[in-house]
């Protein structure tokens, strides 16, 4: 039986690049993992590139609520992914520090990007209103 836990909505799991040992295992030079408390996956990236979207295409897509809700919650789910790409191409940084202020600053640069992406390919935009407009 693997071992399962309830993911808790701030996740920060250890990226773990080739050659890394965890437990009895070391990473192959072509194999990276993932680790949060004693749960790892690991495998070649395209294998955990498979297993990350077989995992999310049976996850319901939550189209319910206004734009403004959903680019809300849209924003949410896609951090802690950003971060970990981040994390991914610096893996020399250790710790995940980041101010309060330059959050809410980088929430709402994603959020102003969402708003542009919908404002210009959003089906139900013919005359480029901003749909998360009140």
């Amino acid at each position: 039986m693997a071992n399962v836990y309830d993911a808790p909505a701030t996740a920060n799991p250890d990226i773990l690049m080739p050659g890394k040992q965890f437990g009895v295992e070391t990473l192959d030079d072509n194999e990276y993992g993932v680790r949060e408390e004693d749960v790892v996956i690991y495998g070649t990236p395209d294998t955990l590139r498979s297993f990350c979207e077989a995992i999310l295409s049976r996850i319901p897509t939550p189209t319910e609520g206004t734009h403004e809700e959903r680019l809300e919650r849209a924003v949410t789910d896609a951090e802690p992914l950003f971060w970990a790409v981040i994390n991914a191409h610096f893996p020399e940084v250790e710790t995940g520090d980041f101010g309060p202020g330059d959050a809410h600053e980088l929430v709402t640069a994603l959020e102003g990007a969402v708003r542009t992406w919908l404002l210009y390919n959003h089906p139900d935009n013919q005359h480029g209103e901003d749909l998360t407009a009140g």
